[in-house]
């Protein structure tokens, strides 16, 4: 191969890595499943790293009858605790 053609392969190749990088990324956060959605809902409110990390479970059915009463509904927590305060900056 000429050094011209590897040179422009490598290229070729570092673009179509970053494009398929940067597609999983925005993929992660589109809520068309329940963990795209906590995820989505988790970044909304300022915390990138921890949406990136979330997700969620379902409940132990042990819990379950604590929260509804009935034990043939599903529910779910979010496995990554965050916080929702808003911390105001004085300056």
């Amino acid at each position: 191969m000429s050094h011209h053609f590897r040179k422009w392969l490598k290229r070729r190749l570092k673009w179509i890595l970053t494009a398929f990088v940067v597609v999983t990324l925005l993929l992660t956060f589109v809520p068309f499943i329940p963990s795209n959605a906590v995820r989505l809902c988790i970044l909304e409110n300022g915390h990138p790293i921890a949406a990136i990390l979330a997700g969620p479970s379902k409940l132990p059915q042990s819990e379950v009858k604590d929260y509804s009463g009935n034990e043939q509904w599903l529910h779910y927590q979010v496995n990554v605790p965050f916080s929702t305060e808003v911390q105001m900056s004085m300056y």
